[in-house]
């Protein structure tokens, strides 16, 4: 006569919680074990669960109780998730069909330089022009139609492309996006092998959004265990012009999605650890420690990915997400560590080290300033760990903070030097009035900045935003 297995569980971890249970074995009724013959002995089954309930002070019914209700939680954020992946991609598809083409930002360009990375052109043809990095030979609907009649125009709209003669045959078709790194270009690029028409370009946006589209939605699953306030600021993260960015072939819906994903993971991980577990009750409630676990882990390994690869800036983003986080305490290097398993830490070294490589064979001085950019989060850190070893005072912290500031301050001038190579006094006054505009079309400006949303839709952001902050 065979056991039941939970039974067996519960003999070899009597110490372990009924939660943990349902996770090592599934439920079988008393006498219902199909391992059970017609002739089988199931009072003993009886008796023996009577003894394991009376030595750990349970009832007889609580080990498959638990486990039902453990494995329907389960099936329950299986179906959340899957809802919120489902509900996503029909967001994200309806802006790709319904966004005209060529209307996302240097949409064109990223298009042409993914149509060329996946033919196999990896050295350009030379400059077309001087706004142009670079040029290839390739179909000539490519990238195509061109949006000079609208970009930057707001009382023009976009149907002024359709007065266009569809072009034939091939072209030199010329990119900004030539000097770019490769990764975020090389999915949208799938799709126009696959057709010879211009409808390639509105389905290199569907290889695009992908992954940015799979980032967003993990990270609204992962914050939604935390509760509907968490689940809230997510949704909140991604504002129409991250999903904009998203549903147009543009590696800034990577990293804008990749930001997004990287905060949710160490904020949530960092609360899971600090309450035993997902939700309001720790691991007594949850009892899935593991499993949350993996996911925040590959979620932060493939977001810190995400920003790092696709664009020349996008490691500067990332190192500034672990500054924030390392300078206010809310990370060590020992909880990032603990947070990233072996496969995931494998996976964001290799992006840091692909990042690293690339730089060095990269031309641009800027570029090659990526190198020195993780001294920013190591710096924090050390400083952090040395004012709380020394217990200094405030007046002391504050002096520290300021002299970071400067520092700060002073690598941001030489970095907008060294990229313009003139440090021109009109310039910094124009940077400082353009921000109110900038900060705005962070979350309020679609397309070429042709498209901004009403006024009051930015009022209603930053209300919101103070309300869950």
């Amino acid at each position: 006569m065979s056991r039941p297995r939970y039974l067996s569980t519960v003999g070899r971890e009597r110490d372990s919680t009924l939660a943990h249970v349902s996770d090592e074995a599934p439920v079988v009724q008393l006498g219902s074990d199909p391992d059970v013959g017609p002739g089988a002995d199931t009072g003993a089954i009886g008796v023996e669960s009577d003894r394991v309930a009376e030595r750990d002070g349970t009832s007889h019914d609580a080990v498959p109780a638990v486990a039902t209700r453990a494995a329907a939680a389960d099936a329950t954020r299986r179906r959340a998730a899957l809802l919120v992946l489902a509900s996503l991609t029909v967001i994200v598809l309806g802006w790709i069909v319904i966004l005209p083409p060529s209307a996302g930002s240097d949409e064109p360009g990223h298009v042409v330089r993914s149509a060329a990375l996946v033919r196999g052109q990896l050295e350009d043809e030379g400059y077309l022009n001087v706004i142009f990095s670079g040029s290839y030979e390739l179909p000539a609907w490519v990238g195509w139609p061109e949006p000079e009649c609208w970009a930057f125009k707001l009382d023009v709209p976009v149907n002024c492309s359709t007065l266009l003669d569809e072009p034939s045959g091939s072209e030199l078709r010329g990119t900004r996006a030539a000097d770019y790194p490769v990764w975020g270009h090389l999915l949208p690029g799938i799709p126009t092998l696959l057709v010879d028409d211009p409808i390639g370009n509105r389905l290199a946006r569907i290889g695009h959004a992908a992954v940015p589209m799979l980032l967003i939605a993990a990270s609204i699953v992962v914050a939604a265990r935390r509760g509907r306030v968490a689940a809230a600021g997510v949704l909140l993260a991604a504002t129409p012009v991250a999903l904009f960015n998203t549903a147009t072939v543009n590696p800034s819906g990577l990293v804008i999605a990749g930001g997004i994903g990287l905060w949710t993971a160490l904020v949530i991980g960092l609360r899971s650890s600090e309450s035993g577990g997902e939700g309001a009750g720790g691991a007594g409630s949850g009892g899935a420690i593991a499993s949350v676990d993996r996911s925040v882990s590959w979620l932060a390994a493939a977001s810190w990915a995400a920003m790092v690869l696709p664009r020349r800036d996008g490691m500067i983003y990332g190192a500034i997400v672990l500054t924030i986080m390392l300078g206010l305490g809310l990370r060590t290097v020992g909880d990032l560590r603990r947070l990233l398993g072996r496969p995931q830490l494998v996976l964001a070294a290799a992006a840091t080290i692909a990042t690293f490589i690339w730089a060095v064979g990269s031309d641009t001085s800027g570029s090659r300033l990526l190198l020195v950019v993780p001294v920013l989060p190591v710096a924090v850190w050390a400083a952090r760990t040395a004012i709380v070893r020394a217990a200094w005072a405030r007046w002391q912290t504050a002096g520290v903070l300021t002299v970071g500031a400067l520092v700060g301050a002073v690598l941001a001038v030489i970095f907008v030097q060294r990229r313009d190579a003139t440090l021109d006094t009109q310039k910094w006054r124009d940077i400082v009035a353009e921000t109110g505009a900038d900060l705005f079309e962070a979350f309020g400006v679609l397309g070429w900045l042709d498209a901004p949303m009403p006024a009051t839709f930015a009022f209603l952001f930053v209300g919101v935003l103070g309300a869950l902050a």
